[in-house]
């Protein structure tokens, strides 16, 4: 089959010829046409073969008839061979060149090239379209266990499940019993590797083949020999001999590292959280979806590694950054990074968080509301273990509290008298140790309420931006009605005698 003509295990054995390193020679053939198939095209040529050093022959051919000696490069045939070559391979010109060079000597074979960043599926659906009688089709890419990387596309297990459709449609293309090399280290290493040849063998029904090594130069531990075959493979290996011996390189999938998008510096108030900041992860030979973030902060009293949260899925991720309470400052750099399991990229921003206010806390103490009977003595409001300080943290300590009253019961009811004897009254300027010694004095004969004693904790640290300087304490007062004895004095009334009187209330006291 000339170019097709590939020695198998299922074939009767033949004799092989062997070169051995000799000066340059000529060697002349009077049959090569039909000893290489060529076609009618080369009836009337001789060969002319010159044996390099390296062992390689190059061929010209001779018109035999007696009209002229002049040697003529012969016509290629139809196109019976495709080779797609990913560009971003080892030496990919050195490769496409050596093709180039068997095409003009007459191999029937078409080179196209794929881009680094193309999608080599789609590239191969495109070539192959409308066309037939396909013989031997040539994909020489980046390999890895049970994967072929074409451009920017994986060939694997998932891809063939993806792309079913869009692949079968490459055997329309294909002659019967047609080869389809996948050249590239270790794509067939594995069981992986080998369910995939075998799909991929069911989809287009062409004999593929695949390496269980390492593809390219022997000095780096690779062969050109594609190991792993699901049938009879009749097509020669793509590259000559001579450039089998010149490439340096190996066909290994170059891992590149995943990216991750960049993030703004960022704010926050103190006690708010950042929301969902959101942020994209790729990779060039990962699903986004297999990529794994992390989170870490450089200062952990501000932001804690708990308080920066992930989420999202695929390329499209989020994080929610929560301060510590009370905490404020900054900048704190966030660093996100994203692996592929192998390599990792990483960005960082920062995040500042502003100060607020918090409004003073009770620290010590209770306040409850008090019920007193009717005339009963003075009372304690309960108020005595009472302690104040400034709400938020450590920033905060150094703040100083005012207090004011800004209720008192009506007067007809009773008073509220302080610790030191002062009678309260609404307005500022009071003690912690009047409002702790606060007693009620309720009016005589008076009840009945509910009256309200308040007063107002207020600290000096303002309300900028949202910030709370008050708390507000109070508690209510209940005066319970007491019945009270009958009430009199002793009277003399005069009469005359035997005459009646009618008593009256004004008779009593």
């Amino acid at each position: 089959m000339g170019w097709l003509s590939r020695l198998k295990p299922a074939r009767a054995c033949r004799a092989v010829p062997v070169a051995e390193v000799m000066e340059p020679r000529i060697l002349y053939s009077a049959d090569l046409a039909a000893g290489l198939s060529l076609g009618a095209g080369y009836a009337g040529y001789a060969e002319h073969r010159s044996l390099s050093v390296g062992g390689e022959y190059s061929a010209t051919f001779a018109a035999m008839d007696d009209r002229s000696a002049e040697v003529r490069t012969p016509a290629v045939q139809a196109v019976t061979e495709l080779a797609f070559v990913d560009v971003s391979v080892s030496d990919a010109d050195g490769l496409i060149g050596d093709l180039q060079a068997q095409r003009a000597a007459g191999r029937p074979i078409e080179i196209v090239r794929i881009g680094a960043g193309e999608d080599g599926i789609a590239r191969v659906t495109e070539t192959l379209a409308g066309r037939t009688g396909i013989a031997a089709v040539h994909v020489l890419g980046h390999g890895a266990d049970g994967v072929a990387q074409i451009g920017s596309a994986r060939l694997d297990a998932a891809t063939l499940a993806d792309r079913a459709g869009e692949i079968a449609r490459w055997g329309v293309a294909l002659a019967g019993g047609a080869d389809f090399l996948l050249y590239g280290c270790d794509v067939a290493a594995d069981s992986f590797g080998h369910q995939m040849i075998d799909t991929l063998a069911v989809l287009t029904g062409a004999d593929v083949a695949a390496s269980i090594d390492l593809t390219g130069a022997a000095a780096r531990g690779g062969n050109w020999v594609l190991e792993y075959q699901t049938g009879r493979i009749d097509a020669t290996v793509a590259p000559s001999l001579r450039e089998q011996g010149l490439y340096g390189g190996v066909l290994v999938v170059v891992n590149t590292a995943p990216t991750i998008s960049i993030i703004a510096p960022q704010s926050t108030l103190e006690d708010t959280s950042r929301a969902a900041i959101s942020f994209t992860v790729g990779d060039a030979e990962s699903a986004a979806a297999t990529l794994v973030v992390t989170a870490a902060s450089s200062n952990a009293a501000i932001l804690s590694p708990s308080g920066i949260l992930l989420g999202g899925s695929g390329a499209n991720r989020t994080v929610t950054l929560v301060p510590v309470a009370n905490a404020n400052g900054g900048p704190v750099s966030v660093t996100l990074s994203v692996s592929d399991g192998t390599l990792v990229t990483s960005t960082a921003f920062t995040l500042t968080v502003t100060p607020v206010n918090d409004q003073p806390v009770r620290t010590g103490g209770v306040v409850a509301n008090l019920t007193v009977l009717e005339d009963a003595p003075a009372i304690s409001l309960g108020l005595g273990a009472l302690a104040y300080g400034p709400g938020g943290g450590p920033d905060e300590a150094g703040q100083t509290l005012g207090y004011t009253v800004t209720a008192v019961p009506a007067a007809a009811l009773g008073n509220v008298v302080l610790a030191d004897g002062t009678v309260a009254g609404v307005g500022g300027g009071y003690t912690l140790a009047q409002i702790q010694g606060a007693k009620f004095t309720g009016a005589l004969n008076a009840n009945g309420g509910l009256a309200t004693f308040a007063w107002q904790v207020k600290d000096n640290g303002g309300m900028l931006n949202g910030g709370v300087d008050t708390l507000s304490e109070s508690l209510a007062i209940a005066v319970t009605t007491v019945n009270d004895a009958p009430a009199g004095a002793n009277k003399t009334l005069t009469t005359l005698e035997d005459t009646p009187h009618t008593l009256a209330i004004s008779d009593f006291g």
